[in-house]
């Protein structure tokens, strides 16, 4: 009897252990796909910008590094756009840096819709994006400034109860040999600028 009883407790303490070895298992399993989902919006995070969705000022320059380098290698035409949402600190003046940022968002999410599958487009930083138009010359780069800016100032965005017209100013510049990406960058920024200058709500191609 006494060894049939100790039989008995130890099979009891084996039981429990198995029962608490499954249940950390199972533990283990969600705690792993809850890191795993953490990381990826980790990931997500440190590449995209949080507000607009598209591609963050540190991604976006590693990827205008690899798409000169394509561009370079394959002798293809590649094709920049800066854009700068106009009047942008008079919306956050008068109607509050929360709808300012749903601008923002909205912004992101037509470039987004806009794009072909393999062109780029990032928050430059503010009210500024910068647009990357892989194999498309110059020309066509403005073709495609025109249509959005103005299918952007056509239809209204409708955020916080207000119907506002946004438009934008933009500036093209096509990648030319022996530019680094500075140079680049400054030849659209310089465009925008002109567009800005010459009356907003206009894309400017750089100056020859």
């Amino acid at each position: 009897k006494k060894a049939v009883k100790q039989e008995e407790e130890l099979s009891s303490k084996i039981l429990d252990k198995q029962i608490y070895l499954k249940d950390a298992i199972s533990s283990m399993k969600h705690m792993k796909k809850d890191l795993e989902k953490s990381n990826r919006k980790l990931e997500k995070i440190a590449k995209y910008d949080v507000l607009s969705g598209l591609l963050n000022r540190q991604t976006l320059f590693a990827m205008m590094e690899v798409e000169i380098e394509r561009a370079l290698r394959t002798g293809t035409p590649l094709s920049g756009i800066m854009m700068d949402i106009d009047n942008f600190k008079y919306i956050n003046d008068n109607y509050g840096h929360p709808l300012g940022d749903e601008i923002i968002e909205e912004i992101g999410r037509r470039l987004k819709d806009s794009l072909r599958k393999y062109d780029l487009a990032g928050r430059y930083g503010g009210e500024e994006f910068f647009i990357i138009l892989p194999n498309t010359l110059q020309s066509q780069a403005y073709a495609w400034a025109e249509r959005f800016r103005d299918d952007l100032c056509r239809e209204p965005m409708r955020k916080k109860g207000h119907n506002l017209l946004v438009s934008a100013s933009l500036g093209i510049a096509q990648f030319r040999p022996g530019d680094i990406r500075e140079t680049w960058i400054s030849r659209a920024d310089q465009a925008m600028y002109r567009a800005k200058e010459g009356g907003r709500n206009r894309s400017v191609i750089e100056e020859a």
